[in-house]
């Protein structure tokens, strides 16, 4: 009687455990549906930065949408224009919410456009003369970065690391 009482204590706690812990996996709930994304990018070489927009496309999805929240880690942003009118608009470091002067129906399709500045710290290397790379090495590495285990449909080349004479 005492070992049936320890294995039922200890299966109740077990999956109440697991039912806490799976209930943290579901993503939340989207408020829009985002139907295209278009990013502008202009590279600053000589201070690592880079500046841009980014205009997104989204419709609202369940409910009206009065704010919309985007993630945005680590940027400068500058300023949020829409074809809806904004009430205001704030940025936390982590996300950018943008406030609607009225709720935007469910179904309207709606634009967003954002500039910004940043500084990335992965994912984009600033490769110039003035730190050591020159046009060979950057493209040595590009090509050595190219991914090998999928068909990209890229053509890969050999560059030569010494030129020599055809013969």
């Amino acid at each position: 009687m005492p070992r049936q009482r320890v294995l039922l204590c200890l299966l109740v706690n077990l999956s109440l455990f697991t039912a806490l812990t799976w209930a943290q996996h579901y993503p939340p709930e989207r408020q829009v549906d985002v139907t295209h994304v278009r990013i502008d990018v202009i590279p600053d070489f000589e201070h690592h930065t880079i500046a841009g927009s980014t205009k997104i496309d989204f419709t609202p999805l369940v409910e009206p949408l009065f704010d919309l929240i985007l993630n945005a880690k680590d940027m400068e942003i500058i300023r949020i224009t829409s074809d809806q009118p904004i009430e205001a608009w704030s940025y936390n470091d982590i996300d950018i919410t943008v406030s609607f002067v009225s709720p935007i129906p469910v179904g309207q399709p709606t634009h967003v456009q954002i500039w910004h500045d940043a500084q990335p710290q992965k994912g984009i290397y600033f490769r110039t003369a003035k730190n050591g790379y020159t046009l060979l090495k950057t493209l040595i590495s590009s090509v050595k970065a190219r991914p090998t285990r999928h068909n990209t449909g890229i053509p890969t080349t050999t560059i030569p690391t010494t030129a020599s004479p055809p013969r």
